[in-house]
């Protein structure tokens, strides 16, 4: 059985703590590295869901302005047709 003069040593956790608390001070370490990576990663993932929103938003912009300039120009190649139609009309 362990003595009560050895638990004293091991400290108040039981984690086998030695020299000022290398080890538990080891795992903070770890600990703390571990959220600085997760968090970078998170922030990674953050920007390019970011990024490729902006990306899909702005080749919606692009695509509407040329469905635009596709109805213009269909329009402006129908006016001849329309004029024929109306001298046409206007002969009877």
């Amino acid at each position: 059985m362990i003595s009560r003069r050895r638990d004293r040593r091991r400290g108040a956790i039981g984690w086998g703590l030695t020299h000022g608390g290398a080890v538990l001070s080891g795992m903070i370490l770890i600990g703390v590295l571990g959220g600085l990576v997760l968090l970078i990663i998170v922030l990674v993932a953050f920007i390019a869901g970011i990024y490729n929103k902006l990306v899909t938003l702005k080749n919606r912009y692009l695509n509407a302005f040329a469905q635009i300039e596709v109805q213009l120009k269909r329009r402006h190649d129908l006016i001849p047709a329309l004029v024929e139609t109306v001298k046409g009309y206007m002969s009877h």
